[in-house]
Formats: C-alpha cells, sequence, structure tokens
C-alpha cells in the first residue's frame, strides 16, 4: 500500500488517509503508522478507564461518538475505524489532538498545551487554559518576526536534559473573529468542523527543533491593564503539570518520567505569567512584554 508520508513532531508518520495539516516529506522508513482497520477495544492488563477513553502503559483506546475509535499501540501505530458518514475533518481533529497527544506520552515525550515561537534566544512557549489567547498571541508574534513552531501543542524532547521544542502541524486554529481582527482571511474550505467558526491558517513549517528558554503563561483577570510576574519555586512545577497535555493519558510509570521531565525543564526554563484583561485586543501589550522578558540581558 502506498501511504502518505509526513513528519510531525520529530516522527515520520507513514498514513493511510491524508492529513493536510501536516508537511509531506519523502522517507523509506516511518517511526509511526496510522491506518484504517478495526480497533482493540478493551487494553490488556491494568487498564485505566475515563469517560471515553481506556489506556494501559502500552496501548491507549478513545471512542468519540459518531465519528471515530482510535487505537494507539506502543507510541508507534494509530489504527483508525471511522463511524459511517464521519467527517474526515472530525477525524482529523481528534487524531491530531488526543489521539497524538497519547502518542507523545507513550514515547516519554512531554506534550505541552502550548503554542510555540522561535526567537533568537531559543523557542518561546505560550501556555494556559482553551480560549486563553495561545494561537491568536503566537500568530501575532510571527507577524513581528518570530516563527511559529507549534499551535495548540508542542512536543518537548531532551538532549544533555535540555529541553527542545519540536515543530508540529504547519496550522494555526484561529476563530474568526480573531482572524478578522489580525487581518488573515479564511473561509469554510479551511474551517476545523463543519458549522464552526474556527479556522485551519496554514504557515511555514520550521524545519529544526529548538531549545527552550521560556514558558508564558497566559491567564485573564479583571484588571485593566497587561500584567506580568515571574513563576519561581515550586510554583514553576505546579504549572508544567497544570499545562501538560492531556495528563488524564498517563500511567503511573509515565508520570514518575513526567516529572523528572518537569523539574529538567524547571533547571532550564525561565517561566512568566501573563495576565491580561478578560475583554478588549491587549496584543500590542502582551507583545510589548514578551519582546522585555526575550531581551538578553547586559
Amino acid at each position: 500500500m502506498n501511504y502518505y508520508q509526513y513528519i510531525t513532531h520529530g516522527l515520520i508518520v507513514f498514513s493511510e488517509i491524508p492529513l493536510p495539516e501536516l508537511t509531506s516529506i519523502k522517507s523509506e522508513k516511518a517511526d509511526v503508522l496510522i491506518r484504517l482497520g478495526e480497533v482493540q477495544r478493551n487494553p490488556s492488563s491494568e487498564k485505566i478507564n475515563g469517560v471515553c477513553f481506556q489506556f494501559n502503559q502500552n496501548e491507549f483506546h478513545l471512542n468519540i461518538k459518531r465519528i471515530a475509535s482510535f487505537y494507539v499501540k506502543d507510541g508507534n501505530e494509530i489504527v483508525i475505524a471511522p463511524h459511517t458518514a464521519a467527517d474526515e475533518r472530525d477525524i482529523r481533529l481528534y487524531l491530531l489532538g488526543s489521539v497524538f497527544g497519547a502518542l507523545l506520552q507513550q514515547r516519554n515525550c512531554f506534550p505541552l498545551h502550548a503554542s510555540t515561537v522561535v526567537t533568537k534566544q531559543g523557542a518561546l512557549c505560550l501556555c494556559g487554559a482553551s480560549g486563553s489567547g495561545k494561537s491568536t498571541l503566537a500568530v501575532a508574534l510571527e507577524k513581528e518576526g518570530f516563527p511559529i513552531v507549534s499551535d495548540d501543542v508542542t512536543a518537548i524532547t531532551f538532549e544533555n536534559n535540555r529541553p527542545y521544542a519540536l515543530p508540529g502541524p504547519r496550522r494555526v486554529k484561529l476563530w474568526q473573529d480573531t482572524a478578522c481582527e489580525l487581518k488573515i482571511p479564511c473561509s469554510q474550505e479551511n474551517a476545523i468542523q463543519k458549522e464552526v467558526n474556527k479556522y485551519n491558517i496554514l504557515i511555514d513549517p520550521v524545519e529544526r527543533k529548538t531549545e527552550l528558554k521560556t514558558i508564558v503563561i497566559i491567564s485573564t483577570s479583571n484588571k485593566e491593564n497587561v500584567d506580568v510576574q515571574p513563576v519561581t519555586g515550586f510554583e514553576k512545577l505546579s504549572v508544567l503539570i497544570e499545562n501538560t497535555y492531556r495528563s488524564e493519558y498517563l500511567t503511573n510509570d509515565q508520570k514518575k518520567t513526567h516529572l523528572q521531565q518537569c523539574g529538567l525543564i524547571c533547571n532550564h526554563v525561565n517561566i512568566h505569567q501573563i495576565k491580561r484583561p478578560k475583554t478588549g485586543f491587549t496584543l500590542t501589550q502582551q507583545i510589548k512584554i514578551i519582546k522585555k522578558l526575550i531581551k538578553p540581558k547586559d
């Protein structure tokens, strides 16, 4: 069978279905195989159950009603059983999100819930709850000359105990009002789901991993101005755990590795928290603060 070939999160992916959000490549060998087929519904041995998922150390099963069932095994295989008449965009949305999050964890790769850009000092991760403005700020920073590494989920790997951000899918997801504010055209053709005013905005992919130097946690407040504070001590560990993508998928053994990785990030990365007003468009102020944070010290 001829597979579509891509690269994402530092992994060569062979896929039976097209994944236009990923960067195409040519390769003779795959790290991950994605195929259609019957899904193993009950992972063996000591399984952990969630609302719509089950998993153990090497297996993960996710069932999304009216869309698809997904099975991930050993960090190198994903099987998809689509529901009849399921929309391909819905399948890809879960595949490139929750399912890849589980796969990265099986590979002991740290999935950070973050949109990431490249600066002269290294990678800058923008973390925060869904709707906090990670993607919006990442696009605004790209317009300022800071290329986007990954949107929403950033895979972190480690070399010589130092963290590196890996390039993800070549798209950013933006709501329609945000895209209009940033003067970015969008159409129903690139909507992430039917009848949802959120769109995939294609970006130029970054080809290399970048050492992680700064993390900014974005949150909202009732104050009128944008505020920034450093995150220090044990609070750094707390925010890393809180902003781990799909941390509920971690097994007990994976939690031990994950905690060690959090410690390595704490040792090498500066973390700050930006609190922005709940209302209003404050990107200019946020960008100004971030430029000060990444400015080399004399």
